[in-house]
Order: structure tokens, then C-alpha cells, then sequence
């Protein structure tokens, strides 16, 4: 069957790994979360979607720390160090978020969203070098990936290399037409071209 979390409604033991006290001393989203009945979850797969939920509430040290726990039944899974590197991200701790992207990357090359986090990273980082580097190489696993091309030119944007970035921009348009914040950035470029 689907597992799915559920508000807890009856006493009884929660499933191991559940309750956990968010950021400000409260278990996740004010509520005592537990697995539907008769569910077998893995431990891994429980923490991995803890990690998921966490940041919703702004509980990153929660998140991470459930990534962590994932990690330690799971080290070669790429993801968990991918999901866990956005959490130290929106906590603030580039240098981690980098180094769990490049874990994710070494376990899994070709795993596009991997180059593409850690480019957004460094971006944040002030190293807009490595980002176009991993750019460009998530754009060599998967050519027609929006996230490559917006993230790229967002990084030749911020170099002054305003033709590349509109190129990359206008790809990525082509990918998502429906997307309203590359539009915006095309738009703005050619304003400033003018």
C-alpha cells in the first residue's frame, strides 16, 4: 500500500523516527505526526520525507538533521546528499550545501539537478566561475534542461555578459513558455541593451 503521514488521533507508539521537535520546540507543522495504519516504512524513507516536510515550517537544523539520519542507512543514495545540500543552503551554510552537491555528483554524474544545485550555490556563494561551470556541464547531461539555462543566465547576467544571458533566457522561454521570471529577466535585458 501508499504510505502518507496523518495527524496522530489515537495514543499509542509513534513510528520510530516520528516526533521530533522542530526549531522552536514543537513536532512538526504543531501537529503529532504518525504513519497511517498499517503501513511499513523504511527508516530512510521516513526521514528522507521528514526532511521533505521540515522546511516548510522553517525547521532547516530539523531537515538536515533527518537528510543526516537517511544518509547514515543510505550513503550511496546521490539524492539524500542532493535534498540535504538545499536545506544547508536555506540555513545558510554554503560550504555544506557545495560539498553534499559534489558527494551527489561524485555518487551520480549525470545527475542534472545535482550540477544544477550546486551552480544556484555558488551563484549565492559569489563564485559565479564554478556556477557557469556546472551549468554548462548540467546542460551537457541534459540539453534541454529550463532550470541549466535560467540558472545560467542568471550567472552570465550577473558577470555583465548580458548577449549570452538573454541567449540562455530565451532557451529557456522556448523550454517553459508559460514561466513568468525568465520573461521578466529577457525583457529587462533587452531594455538595458537598448
Amino acid at each position: 500500500g501508499y504510505a502518507y503521514l496523518r495527524p496522530r488521533s489515537t495514543p499509542g507508539p509513534p513510528f520510530p523516527g516520528f516526533n521530533r521537535s522542530g526549531g522552536q520546540g514543537r513536532p512538526f507543522g504543531s501537529y503529532d505526526w504518525t504513519v497511517a495504519d498499517n503501513v511499513q516504512i523504511d527508516p530512510a524513507t521516513f526521514d528522507y520525507w521528514m526532511g521533505m516536510l521540515l522546511p516548510y515550517v522553517q525547521d532547516y537544523a530539523g531537515a538536515i538533521a533527518a537528510y543526516t539520519r537517511a544518509i547514515a542507512l543510505h550513503p550511496d543514495d546521490s539524492n539524500f546528499y542532493n535534498e540535504r545540500s538545499l536545506a544547508e543552503r536555506n540555513h545558510g551554510d554554503f560550504t555544506a550545501a557545495i560539498a553534499d552537491c559534489s558527494r551527489a555528483i561524485r555518487i551520480s554524474p549525470g545527475f542534472t539537478a545535482a550540477w544544477i544545485r550546486r551552480g544556484e550555490t555558488e551563484n549565492l556563494q559569489g563564485d559565479p566561475v564554478d556556477a557557469l561551470r556546472d551549468f554548462s556541464q548540467a546542460l551537457e547531461i541534459e540539453p534541454m534542461n529550463y532550470w541549466a539555462f535560467f540558472g545560467r543566465g542568471v550567472t552570465r547576467q550577473l558577470q555583465g555578459e548580458y548577449a549570452d544571458a538573454i541567449g540562455d533566457y530565451g532557451r529557456a522561454i522556448d523550454l517553459q513558455p508559460n514561466d513568468s521570471t525568465a520573461p521578466r529577466l529577457y525583457r529587462e535585458l533587452l531594455r538595458r541593451r537598448v
